[in-house]
């Protein structure tokens, strides 16, 4: 792919047609005007002809140091004005909101980042990669509930106990059922809806989406069936397929992103050297929108990337976007203790990076670590050396992403830009060695690789699954540590983000399968309990709480 710098022609016409309808002539304001952020002209207020001057300075007609444009034009905070705050300074000018004068970025812009709907294709379109543009920040999320709520919280039902002083105390919490109507079989995600404290989305591995209230057994409401689509074994064969991705857009909450496998019969995987074809496995990351009744219109999907499979194991899993406001994939190796989280002219064994704001349907960050155009590198890829990074979360600008092992050694990792994190050379701290294998496979040199920031042996359990860094106001004592547990033994631990020598803490032993954690929106953390013939017990919603 060709990597550059443009202004799209589609966001130039709607600036003109919007100057069309309001008029461009606009009176320059007298001297001492307040500031207002978003009059990236400085004529004392903000109109059409404001989000013309951001285009002439994103297209170098006039430089940023010689007027307003750049400190005013910068409307999210980024830093630069951009093709984001175009479209916020335009959104502003056909709603018409008092806007009052004052120099805050954050105050004022926030105005102008009002969301829109987006009309979207109703065929989902084929997988392709485009040119870059100047990336979007991502705004504050909108406080307006996307999806029908819950009653409302009674008031001092949900305060917490007594403030221990010091650090956890290992043993010293307990998993508590939240009374949510969640008793579904393979639960695979549970998310915090924007603007409801009581309501959350929960995900079926078979491809249905529901919301439930977490503190009332409401019935649960079904807003998306996939099944009919989704590849998913349901016949007491395990896979890691099916739908096992689901976040919110951050910009707009009316949109979601979903990872499913497909197609839901026949098919066959992708041989090495194969292209392609229309029946070929794939995990398949989509954007759907949620129509005014709350539901997810299926018809609404847009495609955003096929990653290809080659086996039923270590496929694409989790994706979350980033402070940075573009879309990670975390995308397993391909199964079969493949090589190919060593290899980076494909999509496995890797974390993606896509900017799905900028384009359609998607463009190459390009700060991306290994971009190099068309042939050659996967651009898409941020990071890599990965077997099955089911689970990943940021904090603090970090990323923190548990890799399941193999044989002997589950591993969290904190991840960065361009590093590679050893598999299949290595699995945890050592050389990975296969079960039927004498010597490390392939020859073992971990000189380069990125080291784990904790591992455990399979004497703890059988797969690490993560995980979230607790900030919570009930439990003060656990603020800053990483969450996160096994899938196999149902023990949850906890790690201290601020301490980079400091070792987990037990914080309890359960007979739960967790599968995938959430922070609420109140800063509760919970996690959803897997359930099938293989892992039976008491599916739904647990919350880490402290003893009484």
């Amino acid at each position: 792919m060709t990597l550059s710098f443009r202004i799209p022609a589609a966001l130039i016409a709607i600036v003109f047609v919007v100057l069309a309808i309001a008029g461009a002539a606009a009176e320059i304001g007298p001297a001492g005007t307040p500031a207002i952020q978003g009059d990236a002209n400085c004529d004392g207020s903000v109109g059409p002809d404001d989000a013309l001057a951001v285009l002439s300075l994103e297209a170098g007609v006039i430089a940023a140091s010689s007027d307003c444009a750049q400190a005013r034009g910068d409307t999210d905070c980024s830093g630069a004005a951009d093709n984001a705050d175009v479209l916020a300074i335009l959104r502003y000018v056909l709603a018409s909101p008092a806007l009052p004068a004052d120099d805050d970025c954050a105050a004022i812009g926030g105005q102008l980042a009002t969301p829109t709907v987006i009309a979207e294709s109703s065929t989902p379109t084929p997988t392709a990669t485009v040119e870059p543009t100047v990336a979007p920040t991502v705004s504050p999320t909108p406080t307006a509930t996307p999806v029908p709520g819950c009653a409302a919280l009674e008031e001092g039902g949900d305060e917490a106990g007594g403030v221990p002083e010091g650090t956890p105390g290992a043993l010293n919490y307990t998993m508590v059922r939240l009374p949510a109507d969640a008793h579904i079989d393979k639960l695979t995600n549970v998310a915090p809806v924007p603007g409801d404290p009581d309501l959350a989305v929960v995900t079926s591995e078979s491809g249905t989406v529901w919301t439930v209230c977490l503190h009332d057994a409401l019935p649960r409401t079904e807003i998306l069936d996939l099944s009919a689509y989704v590849r998913d074994f349901n016949d007491g064969h395990e896979s890691d397929e099916g739908l096992v991705g689901f976040t919110f857009d951050p910009i707009d909450p009316s949109y979601v992103y979903i990872n499913y496998s497909m197609p839901k019969n026949g098919g066959t995987y992708l041989e090495d050297g194969a292209t392609p074809s229309p029946d070929t496995v794939r995990s398949r990351i989509s954007r759907f929108h949620i129509d005014d009744n709350g539901r997810i219109d299926r018809h609404s999907e847009k495609v955003i990337l096929d990653v290809y499979q080659p086996f039923e194991w270590q496929n694409a899993n989790e994706l979350a976007f980033g402070p940075d406001g573009m879309l990670y994939i975390s995308s397993g190796s391909g199964g079969l203790d493949r090589e190919k989280g060593q290899t980076l002219d494909d999509l496995w064994g890797a974390v993606l990076r896509i900017d799905v704001h900028s384009s359609d349907p998607y463009s190459i960050p390009p700060d991306n670590p290994f971009v190099d155009g068309p042939g050659g590198n996967a651009d898409e890829v941020w990071a890599y050396g990965f077997r099955n990074p089911w689970r990943f979360t940021f904090d603090n600008g970090k990323m923190w992403l548990t890799d399941v092992g193999a044989v002997t050694w589950e591993e969290l990792n904190i991840v960065e830009a361009g590093a590679n994190y050893g598999w299949p050379i290595m699995e945890g701290y050592n050389c990975f060695t296969a079960p039927d294998a004498a010597t490390p496979v392939p020859t073992c040199d971990a000189a380069g690789l990125a080291t784990p920031r904790l591992v455990y042996d399979h004497d703890e359990g059988c797969a690490i699954i993560g995980g979230d860094v607790y900030h919570g106001a009930k439990m003060p004592e656990l603020g800053g540590y990483y969450i996160y547990g096994d899938l196999c033994t149902g023990k949850i631990w906890g790690l201290d983000t601020q301490d980079d020598n400091s070792e987990p803490i037990l914080l309890v032993d359960t007979a739960l399968f967790p599968v995938s954690w959430a922070i609420m929106n109140e800063g509760d953390i919970v996690v959803a309990n897997y359930y099938n013939p293989r892992f039976p017990g008491d599916a739904g919603i647990y919350q880490l709480e402290r003893v009484p």
